[in-house]
């Protein structure tokens, strides 16, 4: 495992934090941990088309390049990777499928009380090149065979076709994608005493171009997505969320520098406009509204030892209604991966975003963090560290705030098995005193079969 790190592509605590919590609390591990756990593997693909506004776009062009990973492409010298999945030719496409089965129990408190799981994950990537045109189509889904009611049987799932088209130095990328997620138990739209959590499924579709301009490329991107929530039992009794339902349309220009530079700056600009199925709120509330950023930043490249993308912006979220207050403020983005040795993998992962005001709740700052450390001891074994931190912002300060450490150790003795194992903790804290503080206490396996 020394060229490629194998960690806990279906562990449960990877696979809770692979669904971004839509009423903005905290999850169990904030940031964005599949993107952590795809540049600590160096997983091949396009990489980026993905639902959630805008920000979708950013991780597309995110150096004016799209990278692609042909299937056939030479082995290694001394052959192939022994723990690399092989895949299965069909047609001019490699299939990877994979299933995690996995069991955890989490002890909370307070209340006392103790919980079992038993997530199940199928998921299946393919990846294919026709010429100029490249294309990658990868699903997913997570059911919890011991949910109760208010819990749902699946988790999440997700489901997204890039492809990729590259005339000469012109790059278009195109991608369609589609999530489900239940909302979280602490959403403050939700009526109190409901039956089973409902979901919020999201569907879209985003376009790129990217033109060489001398020094620069310029991308100019579009985006669309459509939310829709379902309805929530209380008692029996549904209760119509379609209030709630949206669409997104953003649209970014972007401007990086061009070539294999160890920095490459940018700079780039989005404004979009969120429309509400339903204009007037119950609460009478103009539910429309407009947001714009504008961001610069850096890519650092000296891999394998170290790369980088950092940035900073200022967004304004502007609704239309003059009762809910507007919202402006600095955001941030990073990653980095930091590999001092062979044997070592350090990452990180950050973000600072906005969440508008909404009727049933103001804006927000969210504030999200993760660190994760990982060294192979063996060829067989790799170990690893994570620590998250996540904070919501309000104008009064901290509302809410979640904590989490934890550690996990893989074993892969052929490249058809993955056995995971890992212990977190996790501090949950909320200003509303009605709202509990609370800990918890997680111990999970998960096995891994891949092709």
């Amino acid at each position: 495992m020394a060229r490629h790190s194998i960690l806990f592509p279906g562990s449960l605590l990877l696979t809770l934090a692979a669904a971004p919590a839509l009423a903005g609390g905290p999850s169990l591990f904030g940031g964005d941990a599949p993107a952590l756990r795809g540049a600590l593997s160096g997983e091949p693909g396009i990489g980026g088309i993905y639902a959630g506004d805008e920000a979708a776009l950013v991780d597309m062009i995110e150096t004016g390049v799209v990278v692609t990973a042909p299937p056939g492409e030479p082995p290694p010298p001394g052959g192939p990777d022994p723990f690399t999945p092989l895949g299965v030719r069909f047609g001019g496409f490699t299939l990877f499928p994979s299933l995690d089965i996995g069991a955890a129990i989490i002890w909370s408190n307070p209340p006392p009380s103790t919980g079992a799981a038993l997530p199940v994950t199928p998921r299946i990537r393919a990846t294919g090149a026709f010429g100029a045109l490249s294309a990658e189509l990868a699903a997913s889904a997570t059911f919890d065979l011991l949910a109760a009611p208010p819990d749902r049987h699946l988790d999440a799932a997700d489901a997204r076709l890039d492809l990729t088209f590259t005339p000469g130095q012109w790059i278009a990328a195109l991608g369609v994608h589609a999530s489900f997620e239940p909302l979280r138990a602490d959403d403050p739209e939700l009526p109190p005493g409901f039956d089973e959590l409902p979901g919020a499924l999201t569907i879209g579709a985003n376009a790129a171009v990217t033109v060489p301009l001398g020094p620069v490329a310029v991308t100019g991107a579009i985006a669309v997505d459509r939310t829709t929530y379902g309805d929530v039992a209380v008692g029996g009794v549904p209760v119509d969320q379609s209030e709630r339902n949206f669409t997104t349309v953003a649209g970014t220009l972007r401007v990086a520098g061009n070539g294999g530079a160890l920095f490459t700056p940018y700079a780039e600009g989005t404004v979009g406009r969120r429309f509400y199925d339903v204009p007037v709120g119950t609460g009478g509330f103009l539910q429309d509204s407009t947001f714009t950023e504008v961001r610069a930043g850096v890519i650092y490249d000296s891999a394998p030892v170290l790369t980088s993308d950092l940035s900073v912006g200022y967004r304004w979220e502007n609704p239309d209604d003059p009762a809910l207050a507007a919202l402006a403020g600095v955001t941030f983005r990073g990653t980095s991966v930091w590999s001092p040795r062979e044997t070592i993998r350090v990452a990180f992962d950050g973000s600072v975003t906005l969440q508008p005001a909404t009727p049933g709740g103001g804006g927000l700052a969210i504030h999200q963090f993760t660190l994760r450390g990982e060294k192979d001891v063996a060829d067989t074994v790799t170990v690893a560290l994570i620590g998250d931190y996540r904070a919501d912002h309000a104008a009064a300060g901290v509302v809410a705030s979640g904590a989490t450490v934890g550690a996990e150790i893989a074993w892969q003795p052929s490249r058809w098995v993955i056995v995971t194992a890992g212990y977190a903790h996790r501090w949950s804290w909320n200003a509303d005193p009605l709202v509990a503080n609370t800990q918890s206490d997680e111990i999970r396996v998960t096995a891994t079969l891949q092709r």
